[in-house]
């Protein structure tokens, strides 16, 4: 349902305040959206957008009491309080949509779970676990992640439209790592697409009906079903107050090209978003 007009918070005079008010949350992954945003508002522009973010351990200090999202760690709430909209905790009813990023359900945790399992570099024939069985474990683990937390908390208090942009597939550089070296890279590529198949499967099984889910774009992706080397993140520095996982290329952290070429897929889906406030497109 709209707010009404008494409720807008923006300060933005080109906003017209009784527009939808969206809120995105999310971990370190969406720090590239906010990078793009900064460049160009689209699909954002003509809306209210409130963005929380924190790393995966800050969210998971994250309760929800008395319809609110609340930090249990004060550097958290600081945070938060110094961004836009300055609040140290998160109000549902503020808000006509959600827009989540990250936050949990990720790739390169199903690589390492194959890889503990035994079953990398093993043939998925040779059957040392079955594909049904690490779906199940993804499952398990999914709904168990701060993803599943925030939505499943939304749905007890809004029927607002919620919308997944999906961890980014990890970059070419994951290769370059001591784990991966000795296995044949025809190989790898398997294990990547069994990975990347196994994790969507159990994300869209978690998060069901309750969200719309964007995935990444294969067109972003190298032949071995990695993201393109020249989409990540560079220079091992500090953004929007997080670090990043390791100098050099990250090959977690996708860069601001990346971040818009994923705004753009999301345009449509958002699009949708809104018609579902408003009854109608936005043209």
């Amino acid at each position: 349902m709209k707010k009404d007009e008494t409720k807008s918070r923006s300060t933005n005079p080109e906003v017209d305040p009784s527009s939808p008010h969206i809120c995105l949350l999310g971990n370190s992954h969406s720090i590239v959206y906010r990078e793009a945003l900064s460049e160009d508002p689209a699909p954002f522009d003509g809306v209210h957008l409130d963005i929380y973010s924190t790393n995966l351990k800050g969210w998971q200090t994250v309760s929800f009491r008395d319809n609110r999202f609340v930090a249990g760690d004060r550097r958290v709430a600081q945070r938060w309080r110094n961004q836009h909209p300055h609040k140290e905790a998160i109000t549902p009813e503020d808000y006509d949509a959600f827009v989540l990023s990250g936050l949990g359900i990720r790739y390169d945790y199903t690589l390492r779970v194959l890889l503990r399992l035994g079953v990398f570099p093993s043939a998925v024939d040779d059957r040392l676990i079955s594909r049904a069985a690490v779906k199940a474990m993804l499952v398990a683990i999914f709904k168990d992640s701060v993803a599943n937390f925030l939505v499943t908390s939304l749905r007890e208090v809004t029927d607002a439209p919620i919308a997944f942009i999906f961890t980014p597939v990890p970059g070419e550089t994951l290769l370059e790592k001591s784990q991966y070296e000795h296995f044949e890279r025809s190989e790898v590529a398997r294990r990547i697409a069994l990975a990347r198949e196994l994790t969507e499967e159990a994300a869209i099984e978690v998060l069901a009906d309750r969200v719309k889910v964007i995935l990444p774009d294969e067109a972003l992706l190298a032949e071995n079903g990695l993201t393109q080397r020249h989409l990540l993140r560079n220079g091992g520095k500090v953004q929007d107050g997080l670090k990043p996982h390791e100098p050099g290329y990250d090959h977690a952290h996708m860069n601001r090209q990346y971040g818009r070429h994923m705004l753009d897929r999301f345009a449509p889906v958002f699009d949708e978003m809104i018609a579902e406030l408003s009854g109608e497109g936005r043209g």
